[in-house]
């Protein structure tokens, strides 16, 4: 373990913890969004009928990428959440429309 951090210091902060989400919700999420940019940005019908498959590849992804690379206190760079698939998403909209 870690340098033990004492209670008259913890009792300053605290503590927020969230369950981790389940593919079903984070398919809701990342599927609206994309889809409501998708059309918003008029981007081609060949892309926007791939929606489905493109958040789910990205959701599996994601999952096995968390698995494989669990963060170590050697390696505490491998930490994988919700901000890395939306970058993932945010680079699909900054891409050409055409492509």
């Amino acid at each position: 373990c870690r340098n033990p951090i004492s209670n008259r210091f913890l009792r300053h902060f605290n503590f927020v913890s969230f369950p981790e989400m389940d593919a079903a919700s984070l398919t809701h999420i990342f599927r609206t969004i994309m889809g409501s940019t998708l059309e918003s940005e008029a981007f081609d019908e060949n892309v926007r009928g791939c929606l489905d498959q493109v958040v789910a590849a990205t959701i599996s992804l994601y999952h096995a990428v968390s698995a494989q690379f669990l963060p170590l206190p050697v390696s505490v760079h491998y930490t994988f959440n919700m901000r890395d698939m939306s970058r993932v998403f945010g680079l699909m909209y900054s891409s050409d429309e055409k492509v």
